[in-house]
């Protein structure tokens, strides 16, 4: 009774024959690479994509905040321009006394900080705030320079500024960007001087 039941069983058993086993495991040797090539492509261009959007962002927004400051400024002056120790000092005078004082300097060697004092006609600071305006900068990479029109005129001139911002490893980018500011003090004296 017992060898009835087993053949019975056997014989509805369904399953995959010795070929069958070798033909699966053969197709899958043959498309598992072309998968995995592809899985690692799409991977690899996101990676790429992510980082070149990350440096062109860090350094545009670099690039509005300094020209935006400065195009305000009264007066301009550059410290250490061309060293990892860049300190670039903005200092625009209110209606009302208050003195606006704006300093980027890199810190943790890759991040360029705004530092955003307000002092009122008193000396005494009525508003302070600090943010990062560009993260990934390449401190050796990124200089400015101040050139005043006349020496007795700290106000009056081109700022000219160059960042770079950079992330490594895996699909590592770059972007550099170069801006000439001509301060708004220097178009308005200019067009004093040719006035007459």
């Amino acid at each position: 009774m017992t060898s009835v039941i087993f053949r019975r069983l056997n014989n509805n058993q369904k399953g995959f024959t010795l070929v069958e086993l070798l033909v699966a495991i053969a197709v899958t040797a043959v498309i598992a690479p072309a998968v995995t090539a592809t899985i690692y492509q799409l991977y690899s261009v996101y990676a790429q994509v992510t980082n070149r959007v990350t440096v062109n962002n860090q350094v545009a927004n670099a690039v509005q905040w300094i020209t935006s400051d400065s195009q305000m400024a009264q007066k301009i002056t550059v410290e250490n321009g061309t060293t990892p120790d860049l300190r670039l000092n903005l200092l625009k005078y209110g209606w009302d006394n208050s003195v606006y004082n704006i300093t980027y300097t890199i810190t943790n060697g890759n991040q360029l900080q705004r530092e955003y004092i307000k002092t009122d006609a008193l000396g005494n600071t009525t508003e302070q705030s600090t943010i990062v305006a560009a993260r990934y900068v390449d401190a050796g990479n990124t200089s400015c320079s101040f050139s005043a029109i006349n020496s007795t005129a700290s106000n009056f001139g081109i700022l000219n500024f160059k960042i770079t911002a950079r992330i490594e490893g895996f699909k590592g980018e770059t972007a550099t960007s170069r801006v000439q500011v001509i301060t708004r003090f220097f178009l308005y004296k200019r067009s004093v001087l040719y006035d007459g």
